[in-house]
């Protein structure tokens, strides 16, 4: 049988705890007011889809890699340092990468003389 465990521990890379948890109606709740009296930690960052593509677009539509790059180094003023993440396609993108179809070739030869109207 699986054992039904009542308290989880989230701990840092060291194995220090930083946040414990109680089991209750099959979820785990987590007390935040003790830790964040100590020292403020982030839970979690990550960028709106908003914020994200009206980025995405200020740039020049560039590659998340290369905004998730930029955000890290600090390198552009505004960009706060988030994980930018693409959750679907950009249109302008998808319209800048998409090939016009090539013409048919000419069943017919049309340039018989040199300067006629064709």
């Amino acid at each position: 049988s699986i054992p039904e465990y009542t308290t989880c521990f989230i701990r840092n890379l060291d194995g220090v705890d930083l946040l414990t948890g109680s089991r209750g109606n099959n979820l785990y709740t987590l007390s935040l007011g003790d830790m964040m009296a100590s020292s403020p930690i982030c839970l979690l960052s990550k960028a709106s889809k908003t914020k994200l593509w009206l980025w995405h677009r200020h740039l020049s539509h560039l590659n998340f890699g290369v905004i998730n790059h930029l955000a890290r180094q600090g390198l552009v003023r505004g960009l706060p340092k988030l994980k930018f993440k693409k959750d679907h396609l950009c249109s302008a993108c998808a319209m800048g990468k998409s090939k016009k179809k090539s013409h048919k070739p000419k069943s017919e030869d049309t340039d018989q003389v040199v300067g006629q109207c064709v």
